[in-house]
């Protein structure tokens, strides 16, 4: 079970894109995390590029 987030309140630098969060196992526990304060850039289960044809897309 998950919730979708558009990205719509995540800040630019943060490469804002849609992801799940919190997604939980089917006992209710949440399994990912939103932001941790080591790498804020972390949005529970997503997919970024880094690189697309030599265009970095890191940090928004």
């Amino acid at each position: 079970m998950a919730d979708y987030q558009d990205g719509s309140r995540i800040r630019a630098v943060s490469s804002p894109r849609p992801y799940l969060h919190p997604v939980r196992t089917l006992a209710g526990t949440v399994v990912t995390d939103h932001q941790p304060l080591d790498h804020v850039w972390h949005l529970g289960v997503g997919v970024a590029l880094q690189d697309v044809d030599g265009v970095n897309f890191w940090g928004g």
